[in-house]
């Protein structure tokens, strides 16, 4: 590589040595770093002889050529003396893009004779490489905001210095000043997450300006992607619960099927970003505020209520919230509430019996023992239990007058036994009893009981519509009297039943069956000194599969009950069972024609 330099045509001294014979060509350099060119200065003169500057000879043409360009030609004859410069001048030769340039040169002249005598064709040379940009690239680094990015500088020169800035979003900084180094290393602010509040990622800019001393070579950009740091997500400041609405009045407890329970939740963003969702989960709650109303932002806060159902499961629950912000990223939060366990309040077992004033039993006395067993949730000591027993003659249509048993939050007792302090129950009277326990929620349940008369043994009622043996006879409800037996009875051969046709009418076949549907069951007589075990059916069970199979309330002569002319409650039940023997015999019948069909397959 050179700076200057110079070359001769070749030598043609048909004139003699007194004589030019050739053409010199000199030239020199000098570059021009910020626009990356080189001025080349050159000078054209004749060369050899000894003679005096008076000595020439006869030349022309003459051509020289620097780097493509004619920088001296002459077509004409002319003069050549000894050492005569013939023409001298600059032109700028623009270096590549990476600062390299070189160029070719040749001359040729026609000297003494009318042809060309003297030439150089193969002068060639490297000028030296202008400093030029440097490259910069990201060697080291995960991009991940708030943690260090090494930037590699590809230098063209090692005295070059570089300055690297950056722009992000908004943002801009510099790293480097005027920098000899090769790797340069920043770590980006975590503030820089707040120019992306809506991405995870986001594309700045890095400028590497590069300098030759104090001269700005020239600049170039890239582009670099930063990351959110994982860390970076939503918060959420509270997730509480309270008691939307329940029949617990100020008790401060979820109960199981009279509770709800509200959730309220406020979450805010990280490095400005916003919160886009919120996603409640638990028992009988599932909310996504994308498909509610009830969100409400100030300032960075954004607040969310959701609202369950009614609590139907007891014991320690479990819900989650989940809110995603406009990165996509989301944070979790669980909460915990307890819901108590509650069921309406029942009478598991009712016994009224007659007995002396001690309660012990007495089938002859006039006094009335009730012997109960309850179940109820007393809920912390906040729920009052009451239980109230309302009383009538058999014969009346409402209960005239009511004692209480309980009236407390008590839980430790559930077996209750009360004998009215009065001997007010005559004993030639039946008495209807109806039990009633209820709550502070409100919730109540009722049995029925009932104490016959005192045994005698034959009865017959004043309005000689009703006769009873073990027992005073009771008042007829319909217009064909009535006969009640209070005995064990025995009798020597089967009693027998009207059937004549001719009693009957709408006659058809049976078209129901509840054989299936009956419940058999085994039981003692609350009233029965004996302790013997019983076998038969609940009258109300029987009840219940009528209505289930026919669908109405029609009346059939299977279950028999009192029924009060205005409350319409029923007491007293009683079961025909020899009514439920045609329905035994149809259903026996159907089974028998089944195995003969499969015994004909």
């Amino acid at each position: 590589m050179a700076t200057e330099g110079a070359f001769e045509t070749s030598v043609y001294n048909a004139a003699g040595s007194k004589y030019p014979d050739r053409i010199r060509v000199e030239w020199s350099s000098s570059q021009s770093v910020a626009n990356n060119t080189s001025t080349i200065y050159w000078t054209v003169m004749s060369a050899g002889g000894w003679g005096s500057s008076e000595s020439y000879v006869m030349a022309g043409p003459v051509t020289v050529s620097i780097a493509g360009v004619t920088v001296y030609s002459r077509a004409d004859r002319f003069r050549m003396h000894v050492g005569e410069p013939l023409g001298s001048g600059s032109f700028t030769l623009t270096h590549n893009s990476d600062g390299t340039q070189s160029f070719s040169a040749w001359a040729e002249a026609a000297i003494y004779t009318y042809a060309i005598s003297s030439t150089k064709y193969d002068y060639y040379i490297e000028l030296p490489t202008i400093p030029r940009v440097s490259d910069v690239f990201v060697s080291k680094g995960d991009n991940t905001i708030g943690s260090s990015i090494t930037f590699e500088i590809s230098k063209a020169f090692p005295s070059l210095t570089h300055t690297l800035t950056w722009q992000f979003g908004n943002e801009r900084g510099t790293i480097a000043y005027k920098d000899s180094r090769k790797d340069i290393t920043w770590t980006p602010p975590l503030d820089l997450s707040k120019q992306i509040p809506n991405s995870e990622s986001g594309t700045g800019t890095l400028t590497c300006i590069t300098y030759d001393g104090n001269t700005e070579i020239g600049r170039k950009s890239i582009n670099f992607t930063l990351q959110v740091p994982s860390g970076v997500k939503p918060s959420i400041k509270k997730f509480e619960p309270s008691i939307a609405s329940s029949e617990t009045d100020n008790w401060g407890l979820y109960v199981k099927n009279h509770s709800t329970v509200q959730w309220d939740v406020l979450a805010y963003g990280a490095y400005d970003s916003t919160i886009t969702k919120c996603v409640i989960s638990g028992q009988n709650l599932s909310y996504d505020s994308t498909d509610s109303l009830t969100s409400d932002s100030t300032d960075s806060l954004t607040s969310y209520s959701a609202k369950s159902s009614t609590l139907t499961i007891a014991g320690e629950k479990v819900y989650t919230v989940t809110v995603t912000d406009s990165r996509g990223r989301t944070a979790s939060k669980t909460g915990r509430i307890t819901i108590l366990d509650y069921n309406s309040p029942v009478i598991t077992s009712a016994n009224s019996f007659r007995s002396n004033a001690d309660g012990t039993l007495n089938g002859s006395g006039e006094y009335v023992t009730h012997k109960l067993t309850a179940s109820f949730y007393t809920l912390k000591g906040n729920n009052t239990i009451k239980i109230e027993v309302f009383d009538k003659k058999s014969s009346d249509s409402t209960y005239s007058h009511s004692i209480i048993i309980k009236n407390d939050s008590d839980d430790k007792t559930v077996n209750y036994s009360y004998t009215y302090p009065d001997s007010s129950f005559k004993a030639d009277t039946k008495y209807d009893f109806k039990i009633v326990i209820s709550d502070s929620i409100g919730q109540s349940s009722t049995v029925y009981t009932h104490v016959g008369t005192k045994n005698v043994p034959i009865n017959i009622s004043s309005d000689n519509n009703s006769i009873a043996i073990g027992c005073f006879a009771q008042k007829a409800t319909n217009n064909i009297g009535r006969f009640d037996c209070a005995w064990e009875a025995h009798f020597t051969s089967a009693p027998q039943v009207d059937s004549d046709r001719n009693l009957k009418r709408d006659i058809s076949d049976i078209d129901i069956d509840i054989i299936d549907d009956l419940k058999p069951v085994q039981y003692r007589l609350k009233n029965e000194d004996s302790d013997t075990i019983h076998y038969g059916f609940v009258a109300q069970d029987v009840e219940q599969a009528l209505l289930q199979s026919k669908e109405t309330e029609q009346k059939t002569g299977i279950v028999h009950y009192d029924e009060d002319i205005e409350t319409k409650e029923r007491t007293n039940y009683s079961l025909a069972y020899d009514e439920i023997i045609p329905l035994l015999v149809k259903k026996c019948q159907e089974l028998q024609r089944e195995i003969d069909r499969l015994k004909g397959e």
